[in-house]
């Protein structure tokens, strides 16, 4: 009976193009260290090669991609929107009080 086994791996997904090579590098390594550390163990139980390695061939790396809050777009269009709509209503409320201090002779 073959059944698949997964290893997480958890990386920062803010830089998508560094991530991507430790991906393969995991993959590789996850693999080629399972083969090297548990046919030995899995022929004394009594397997011969060929099943070890068919039990074996299962082990993989299993990568999930998660929010990733740099590149969202939606996030960022809230954002400009909050800060433009927010200084808009602090320049409304601040222009009246200049020129009240400027009549009044209390600019300086």
């Amino acid at each position: 009976m073959n059944h698949s086994s997964r290893v997480g791996l958890i990386l920062d997904n803010t830089n998508v193009q560094s991530i991507t090579s430790i991906r393969t590098a995991m993959q590789e390594i996850s693999v080629s260290e399972n083969m090297e550390l548990s046919v030995p163990a899995m022929l004394k139980t009594g397997m011969n090669a060929d099943q070890a390695q068919g039990a074996l061939n299962g082990i993989a790396l299993e990568v999930r991609s998660l929010f990733n809050p740099t590149n969202d777009y939606q996030n960022t269009t809230i954002l400009a929107f909050t800060c433009m709509f927010s200084f808009m209503i602090l320049n409304i409320n601040s222009l009246p009080l200049v020129a009240r201090l400027r009549v009044s002779k209390r600019l300086a």
